[in-house]
């Protein structure tokens, strides 16, 4: 694809790896390597970071953390632009405190008395461009600067120093200050726009800029929505060491007060900032940057813990203590996940907690496998990922399914216009009909996005009405593979396909609503009338309706499709607007078919 365009944000990333798969072919290890060399880079910069703020030991158990720490060895393996992110957004700001809080001994004049070291100031640009061309939150580092520059200089003034107002910081406070608020408040949002809009995309300039109407609204009705994925990110990956981390940011106040104030500018800021202000899209990667600070909080406890109890005990309990912090660090660490990504136990799915990951990784490969074998020339493919897609056909011709895309001004999905201009493509429900129609065969390749946001209702409504569905192409239900054929009969009584069982992880359905109209529920009695494939337990499958009554689903007899017709009692409805999920028993005991299909669901009278 295109190298440049306005939603890629891992530019270097991307340059790193055409070069080896120039060389080394494109291989899945390939596209992951350079993540994992960035990975382990963001270790030792942690390292340094800390031990020059704080000291050798805060550096040292600081790094340790970050090495077993599951959610950053998760996003040293995956082959995009969150380690590089991270990596030189760390080395960005250890080369800013090397340049800024020069300890070196040769410096002169102006230099000495700012203690600034030019030589590794000049590097600081690199660093910079570096770490935007891997990620644009980057520019969280403005706020953090002028946090630390902001309370440093006011610390300076009602200290009432000599040299209060020959300060860098107090200088470059007068240079920062001023840029947040135009960030931030209408007005200087209308001056940054107007300056930045020759250089950057309307899209790139919005995404920099809060919406204060449209985050009022969410404040008001989703409060904590983002916080708790930033939070949770924190909780499941540091386990009990979480509270050591929120006391090692008081602590560190008692250690060292100007180490403490880049602390809480490099950890809490940009939390509070991707918590409440930046909060769409919220996402588990996007704190990657700001993780490795929560390690150093929990490390400057231990510390300060140890300076406390030190006096008071022998030097062989001084030394059992100093090691007993890596010891918890083994003991929280969660050896399992770590497993399972060292030896690629699970390939598919959610590899590691949701809560961490957020990526379900889709297993393409089997129904690529299928259609590869079935395909004739001249029978199109669509895919809700079309270049995963493209990638095991070999096929660059595959079309996009997906109806809508994030407007990044509006904050949320906005549906394409209809093209209907005669090529073959899905990015409308109108196209999508418009190509079905004029292509006599053709196969859809969908996997979770079918029942996302990113496809119309009618699309989907679409597909299940004209498509065959083709249980047998996925070994794991990962992809629900759909062929249609002008030249024969559309599919039966089919106004849904909803898989699962087949994996640990796929056991829910999306939310459907469902409207009942008081004539229905005045009628003598409801049946709900399914068409059901491979239940083979009265528990194994069932419909919730309202999100608290399940009713479970008969048991299929044979191997073919089945329809039944089965008693709801109405007091379980409502009229008007009703909401159905279709789920799945994962402790049913019987299920030697692994899971069941559901073609058709409607409520009827008897």
């Amino acid at each position: 694809g295109t190298l440049f365009t306005e939603d890629n944000n891992g530019i270097l990333y991307t340059m790193f790896l055409l070069p080896l798969f120039k060389m080394l072919g494109s291989t899945a290890f390939i596209a992951r390597l350079p993540s994992v060399l960035f990975g382990v880079g963001m270790i030792y910069l942690t390292y340094r970071i800390a031990a020059r703020l704080f000291n050798q030991y805060i550096g040292v158990l600081s790094a340790f953390g970050v090495t077993f720490s599951i959610y950053l060895i998760f996003w040293s393996r995956i082959g995009r632009n969150y380690a590089i992110f991270g990596f030189f957004y760390l080395l960005f700001f250890w080369l800013f405190l090397k340049a800024f809080e020069s300890k070196e001994g040769s410096l002169s004049g102006k230099w000495k008395q700012f203690s600034i070291s030019p030589q590794i100031a000049m590097l600081l640009p690199v660093a910079l461009i570096l770490s935007l061309l891997s990620h644009q939150l980057t520019f969280f580092f403005i706020f953090s600067l002028a946090s630390y520059c902001l309370v440093y200089a006011l610390w300076f003034l009602f200290k009432n120093e000599p040299e209060k107002y020959r300060n860098k910081y107090f200088y470059l406070s007068l240079l920062l200050i001023p840029t947040v608020l135009l960030i931030l408040t209408p007005v200087g949002q209308g001056i940054v726009t107007a300056l930045l809009s020759p250089i950057l995309s309307a899209d790139q300039i919005v995404w920099a800029l809060p919406n204060w109407g449209t985050l009022s609204k969410q404040w008001k009705s989703e409060p904590f929505t983002a916080f708790k994925v930033y939070n949770d990110v924190l909780r499941y990956d540091t386990g009990w060491l979480y509270f050591t981390g929120l006391l090692g940011i008081i602590a560190a106040w008692m250690l060292n007060r100007k180490s403490a104030l880049w602390l809480c500018s490099m950890l809490l800021v940009p939390f509070v900032l991707l918590s409440f202000v930046y909060r769409e899209p919220s996402v588990h990667r996007y704190s990657i940057f700001i993780h490795p600070f929560f390690w150093m909080a929990s490390a400057v406890f231990f510390w300060v813990l140890w300076k406390w109890v030190a006096p008071y005990v022998s030097r062989k309990l001084q030394f059992a203590f100093l090691l007993i912090p890596f010891v918890l660090v083994l003991l929280t660490a969660n050896w399992k996940s770590i497993g399972d990504l060292t030896l690629a136990r699970q390939k598919s799915g959610f590899v590691v907690d949701a809560k961490i990951g957020g990526l379900n990784f889709t297993n393409w490969n089997d129904v690529c496998q299928y259609v590869s074998k079935k395909r004739s020339p001249d029978e199109i493919v669509m895919a809700t990922l079309a270049n995963g897609v493209s990638y095991y056909l070999k096929d660059k011709n595959v079309i996009p399914f997906r109806q809508a895309d994030y407007d990044t001004q509006k904050k949320h999905q906005v549906f394409n216009k209809p093209k209907l201009d005669g090529t073959k493509n899905a990015s409308s429900y109108e196209d999508l009909v418009y190509t079905v129609t004029n292509t006599p065969k053709g196969w859809l390749l969908a996997d979770y996005y079918l029942e996302s946001s990113f496809v119309d209702d009618k699309a989907r409504q679409f597909v299940y009405r004209n498509m065959h569905f083709i249980p047998d192409a996925s070994s794991d239900g990962d992809v629900l593979l759909f062929k249609w054929d002008n030249s024969i009969p559309k599919p039966e009584n089919q106004n849904m396909v909803v898989e699962l069982g087949r994996k640990s992880s796929k056991v829910s359905s999306r939310v459907t609503n469902i409207t009942v109209s008081e004539e229905l529920l005045n009628s003598g009695s409801i049946k709900m009338a399914v068409r059901t494939a491979n239940i083979d337990s009265k528990d194994e499958a069932f419909v919730v309706f309202n999100k608290q009554y399940p009713v479970f689903l008969p048991i299929n007899q044979s191997n073919a499709i089945e329809t039944h017709m089965v008693t709801i009692d109405k007091s379980i409805l409502k009229p008007g607007n009703n909401i159905i999920q279709i789920g799945y028993n994962p402790k049913v005991k019987q299920d030697p078919r692994s899971g069941f299909v559901l073609y058709f669901f409607s409520l009827t009278e008897q």
